[in-house]
């Protein structure tokens, strides 16, 4: 079967429409790992927690002085919610992300473990 094209039609074809090619790219994009770095978390979770464990060392150390008492206190507090916030990403973080490094889990049991103390 010869199938006959008349030279007419190539004159009038739109051009090629790349948005399909764009639009596929996005939805692979979407599924590779995203930009949230789970080690990184790991670790800003750990230097946190070293900051807490440095501000209460040094409450009770100063626990007979109320000013001080009182100043690292506020600092295990702080470095305590700023421990939480990166749970909270790394646990958002988790739900976004199609492909982790680790199992999910894993990820999941670890940082929450970091964040009871239990590590």
């Amino acid at each position: 079967m010869c199938v006959r094209v008349n030279s007419a039609q190539f004159k009038n074809r739109q051009p090629f429409d790349s948005s399909i090619f764009d639009e596929v790219a996005v939805f692979f994009a979407k599924l590779l790992p995203r930009e949230d770095d789970f080690f990184e978390m790991f670790n800003q979770h750990a230097d946190r927690t070293v900051e807490v464990a440095r501000a209460f060392s040094l409450l009770v150390a100063n626990y007979s002085d109320v000013a001080l008492r009182e100043k690292y206190n506020s600092e295990v507090d702080e470095a305590e919610r700023a421990a939480d916030r990166v749970t909270h990403d790394v646990n958002k973080a988790l739900l976004k992300t199609f492909i982790t490094p680790i199992d999910r889990e894993q990820i999941h049991s670890l940082i929450n473990a970091m964040d009871d103390g239990g590590i």
